[in-house]
C-alpha cells in the first residue's frame, strides 16, 4: 500500500490519477483548516466507488472499488 503525504490542499491533485488503488493518505503535516478540506475532497472521492477509513489520528486509508 501507498503510503501519500499531504501538506496542503493543493496536494490532493496527486490523488486523482490514483483513483483504482489502495492508498494510505497521511495529514500529520496538514494545518487544520486544511485538513478539514482534505477530508472532504476524500469523501467525495470515494463516495461512490470506494471507501475512507480513519486509522490513527492523522491517517486515512482510501479504498477504491
Amino acid at each position: 500500500m501507498k503510503t501519500i503525504k499531504i501538506n496542503n490542499y493543493r496536494d490532493v491533485e496527486q490523488l486523482k490519477s490514483l483513483e483504482d488503488k489502495e492508498l494510505r493518505v497521511n495529514l500529520e503535516t496538514c494545518e487544520a483548516s486544511q485538513r478539514t478540506r482534505v477530508i472532504d475532497f476524500l469523501a467525495g472521492m470515494t463516495f461512490k466507488k470506494g471507501s475512507l477509513k480513519k486509522v490513527k489520528a492523522y491517517e486515512y486509508i482510501v479504498q477504491f472499488f
